[in-house]
């Protein structure tokens, strides 16, 4: 499956600012000025989004658990999370999964080495984002489990669940009982890290673990190859078994000592088809088990945050791309001088390749946006062009001083 390039940048923020800093110094000789620069334009990109979080939170609120339902609330609400929360994953530069890859997911593939089904009747809406990839590489089990082999796999560096369970219906006897813990009409939200791409559907609410066929194959043969004997030695027996019982109930016949032996014979049979049938229903047991584990490994020691806790996350991370994109931008036009757009594009992409080896798809209509909205860079027709480092530290420092006036009341402007 081909996939598209990513736009989200993998780079620690501190390790950009200083790889930004060092390319201004070989050109201009002001890293100093330039790290202030940048730390004054997160802090002003930082109150920014304050707002937005706080919005989101509110919104989300409607939706807890703790909240009292509303059906009023859920009408207007719904839409609004839902716009929220894509315009912040967005900004975060998450993808949505597309429904073509939850459903090849879904099932038994030989990479996921499980089969699974979500239990779509529990749920009105489900989707998954994802943001940035990495090759990794898992142990996968040959011939039955006697072998083992490294293989590569591709894995989704973050990804986000939203799940709004379904409403009761009182007039729908047929509808299902939801899993426990799970509130009609309330929206979950989680975070992870560093899933395989076949192992996004572990990541449903209650999934349903299936036997795979190979492992059908291992319990069943045995079974049935061990059944056989077991019935033939049974069903002659059984006659025998019903006249002794008869007789100890007080009906007509006699049993002869040869059908007394034959009777506990048959008995032993039949204690040892049953200690046979345990044997199996605990090894298919332990591999439901197996399974179930592997389950709870993705949601507990790769569950990054959950529910509002997402949206602080989000924010986070939508605020640290913000800041860097612009920053590149900035930098590309403050040492390279005047660019189009086009031109400009295609030089930050170039930059993060030859720097971080890193193919990014760089947005740079949200960088630009920015910067022009700080003044840190003027258009002229199709070209753009940066303030100097030294006006564009003043410009931001005039801007985050006029936030808020004298009174402590925020500017709009």
């Amino acid at each position: 499956m081909r996939r598209k390039r990513q736009s989200y940048i993998p780079v620690r923020k501190r390790e950009l600012m200083a790889a930004l800093a060092a390319a201004v110094d070989r050109k201009i000789a002001q890293p100093a000025l330039f790290r202030r620069m940048t730390a004054l334009l997160g802090a002003i990109i930082h109150h920014e989004y304050y707002d937005e979080l706080e919005t989101l939170k509110d919104t989300y609120a409607l939706f807890e658990k703790s909240h009292p339902a509303d059906p009023a609330a859920d009408a207007k609400g719904v839409q609004a999370l839902r716009q929220e929360m894509q315009e912040v994953l967005r900004q975060a530069n998450f993808d949505e999964i597309s429904p073509d890859d939850l459903s090849a997911c879904e099932g038994e593939t030989k990479q996921k080495q499980v089969r699974t089904k979500a239990p779509r009747w529990h749920y009105e809406e489900v989707r998954f984002f994802s943001r940035g990839m990495h090759i990794g590489s898992e142990t996968v089990p040959r011939f039955f489990g006697l072998f083992s082999r490294q293989q590569d796999v591709e894995v989704y560096d973050d990804v986000v669940l939203y799940v709004r369970f379904r409403k009761d219906d009182p007039k729908d006897k047929s509808q299902r009982p939801l899993p426990a813990g799970a509130v009609p009409g309330t929206v979950l939200m989680k975070a992870f890290h560093d899933i395989p791409v076949h192992d996004i559907c572990l990541l449903y609410p209650d999934i349903r673990i299936q036997i795979t066929r190979a492992d059908a194959f291992l319990l069943g043969a045995p079974a049935l190859a061990g059944a056989v004997p077991i019935l033939l030695n049974i069903l002659p027996a059984l006659s025998v078994i019903f006249v002794l019982g008869g007789a100890f109930l007080g009906y007509e016949g006699t049993v002869s000592d040869s059908q007394m032996k034959q009777a506990i014979g048959a008995l032993a049979v039949l204690f040892g088809a049953g200690a046979f049938a345990f044997r199996q229903y605990s090894n298919y047991t332990f591999k439901k088990l197996k399974y179930q584990k592997r389950v709870a490994d993705n949601v507990y020691f790769r569950n990054a945050s959950n529910n509002a806790g997402v949206f602080e996350s989000l924010i986070g991370a939508a605020e640290e791309q913000d800041t860097k994109e612009a920053l590149i931008a900035y930098m590309i036009l403050v040492t390279q001088g005047t660019k189009t757009q086009e031109n400009l594009d295609s030089a930050a992409e170039d930059w993060l390749r030859r720097t971080f080896k890193m193919d990014i798809d760089f947005e740079i209509g949200d960088a630009l946006a920015k910067l022009e909205r700080l003044k840190l860079v003027t258009r002229a027709g199709p070209y753009l062009t940066a303030v100097p480092v030294r006006e564009g530290l003043a410009r931001l420092a005039a801007h985050w001083d006029n936030i808020y006036d004298a009174e402590g009341r925020e500017q709009t402007a």
